[in-house]
């Protein structure tokens, strides 16, 4: 009877200075909750540790109650190491609420937006340059129609490739969201198709603004999105269920169309109305290297793809020959730049990509003998590639006409208009010009040409 008054008043002081009790149960394991704690603790007091505390009773309020007390440091070291998953499992609400918000940004792979965000500026830029035709506003919204598209393929490629038993414990790429139980396959794949309904009504209102290649251009995104990992949601609702072309071996050619063709075309036709051949050549350079990007990801996870059944350009050909199609892919927009200058589609400064070339090299160079988890940084490394050579392009394209105005703004003065001061300025310019060149044919100072000659006093 003793014990148990003593055990029933301990339990209640302790819930009363519960504060307390938490920072002291803190210092052994920032994992441990009091509530949970307490139950386990409770039978191993020994009479002798309450008789020995002399700063208050078990009926006081202020009863310090502490696990060195009772255990030894490797007894807390055991018993926080057994009880940590299990509250980790069952943590509080503000630290589910922070894990969530963490493992919804993990699902959206933020570090691979730019993928969609460089080819339509890239296709922005270009029809101002061609045309002086470039809506931001629209190039605004088919950018944003890509960036919620590439995020609705994501999540729904988290949740069919947790399905397909593609993504394991042993996965060595980037943490997956439904395989670590952070986010239920049910939400995640609800994720995706809210988002990509989203998508759908920015696609919708692009279609009234660029008519019948947009409205393809926003449907086959739309399918493919789902299609592209495929699983039973949503397609085994009309009998596609095992429609797969990531799995099919065809997600290189995948990347390529949806990450170069469409959003650069797209984007051109959007603002000019028309495609030409100089907007096809930077929508293979944006999408070569999207396209890369893929296979790195198919050199990393070879093993896991061969396990299940998913035919990639690693499993079929092989891994070196996965490599040589990476280093293709990383090389095409750097080859296809002097194409276009030779055949006189671009100006000489729209070549200033070719900057960026050590940098390809530095990422082919490691993916060419680095393998497993070190390809985690060569994928996002050709990400950062891609954003340079981008950069770069925008750069040079801004170069150009610049001096492209210049050039008609002086035109514009001497033809058009006729400014007799600039004339007049260009005139004398010339004739200064003459006489230097004429003076330094005959071998004189061009400043002082009579200055070496004696009989001049």
């Amino acid at each position: 009877i003793t014990w148990k008054l003593l055990l029933i008043s301990m339990v209640s002081s302790a819930r009363c200075s519960r504060c307390q009790f938490r920072r002291n149960a803190l210092a052994t394991s920032d994992s441990l909750r009091c509530r949970q704690l307490v139950a386990p603790i409770l039978p191993d007091f020994p009479s002798q540790k309450f008789r020995q505390n002399r700063n208050g009773g078990p009926f006081s309020p202020n009863f310090p109650f502490k696990v060195s007390d009772v255990r030894s440091d490797s007894e807390q070291h055991t018993f926080a190491q057994n009880l940590a998953p299990t509250l980790e499992s069952n943590g509080g609400e503000g630290s589910k609420k922070q894990s969530q918000i963490g493992a919804w940004i993990q699902a959206i792979r933020p570090k691979t937006l730019s993928a969609s965000l460089m080819p339509v500026m890239v296709g922005h830029a270009l029809a101002y340059c061609d045309y002086r035709m470039a809506d931001i506003a629209v190039s605004a919204l088919f950018w944003a129609f890509a960036v919620l598209t590439q995020i609705g393929t994501n999540l729904h490629n988290d949740y069919a490739d947790f399905i397909r038993g593609a993504d394991t414990d042993k996965r060595i790429g980037p943490a997956r969201a439904t395989q670590k139980g952070w986010i239920k396959p049910r939400n995640m794949a609800k994720a995706s198709t809210i988002v990509l309904a989203i998508s759908l009504a920015i696609g919708v209102k692009l279609v009234a603004l660029g008519g019948l290649p947009i409205a393809l251009s926003v449907a086959s995104c739309i399918f493919g999105a789902f299609a592209y990992t495929g699983g039973p949601y949503p397609l085994g609702y009309i009998g596609l269920g095992k429609l797969s072309i990531a799995y099919a071996g065809l997600g290189d050619i995948f990347t390529m169309f949806y990450f170069g063709f469409v959003p650069v075309l797209s984007t051109y036709w959007l603002n000019t109305g028309r495609i030409t051949s100089t907007a096809i050549g930077f929508a293979i350079a944006m999408g070569s290297f999207a396209s890369a990007i893929i296979t790195v990801n198919n050199i990393r996870d070879v093993e896991d793809d061969r396990r299940v059944g998913k035919k990639t350009s690693a499993v079929r050909f092989g891994v070196n020959f996965a490599r040589r199609e990476y280093s293709i892919l990383m090389l095409t927009g750097y080859v296809i730049l002097p194409l276009m200058w030779a055949s006189g589609m671009i100006p000489a400064t729209w070549m200033l990509p070719l900057v960026t070339l050590l940098a390809a090299d530095y990422e082919i160079r490691d993916v060419n003998k680095n393998e497993g988890r070190k390809l985690n940084k060569s994928l996002f490394g050709t990400a950062k590639v891609q954003i340079l050579y981008t950069a770069f392009q925008l750069l040079g394209m801004y170069a150009s006409e610049r001096v492209r105005q210049a050039s008609y703004d002086l035109y514009a003065r001497l033809v058009l208009t006729y400014d007799p001061m600039l004339a007049a300025q260009l005139k004398l310019a010339i004739f200064i010009g003459a006489v230097y060149y004429h003076r330094k044919q005959k071998g004189q100072d061009p400043l002082y040409p009579y200055a070496a000659d004696d009989d001049m006093d």
